[in-house]
């Protein structure tokens, strides 16, 4: 059953997924593993790379750029474009895309992330982190319980 949602989420997400995978290829990991993966999600480490992206089920960062906090702001873009499917790269894609070409945050004096759709990935990243945490530590009182 989770193949098949997987399968379906894949194709929802097609065209952020096809680009994903082009620029995987393009900027292969610098690292001594090619990738690891998050809850389905590919993500890749390249030195050759800007700075960080996200395209449906692939996220490819650069190495300096390789923190949890990146990781999981990219994760949010990833949950946006789960969300809005085909519609992601329009909605969010375009707009992050021309705000990250086009900031110069330190010369205006504001955090590029106080802007849509960074805010909004940083949200939903946080968000999905506590719920995880939550979950662990759910598995770990049961565990300790059936163990005592």
């Amino acid at each position: 059953m989770k193949t098949i949602k997987n399968g379906i989420m894949y194709l929802w997400q097609l065209p952020q997924n096809i680009l994903g995978l082009i620029l995987k290829i393009f900027y292969p990991s610098t690292l001594k593993h090619n990738w690891w993966q998050w809850d389905n999600v590919n993500i890749t480490v390249s030195k050759k790379f800007r700075s960080g992206i996200s395209l449906g089920n692939y996220i490819i960062v650069n190495e300096r750029q390789n923190t949890y906090e990146t990781i999981l702001h990219e994760y949010g873009h990833h949950l946006q474009s789960e969300m809005l499917g085909p519609l992601y790269l329009i909605v969010v894609g375009l707009p992050s895309l021309i705000h990250n070409i086009f900031c110069n945050c330190k010369k205006h004096n504001h955090n590029y992330y106080d802007v849509y759709p960074e805010r909004w990935a940083n949200k939903l990243g946080a968000k999905y982190i506590i719920n995880k945490l939550k979950e662990l530590t759910k598995k770990y009182k049961e565990y300790e319980k059936a163990n005592i």
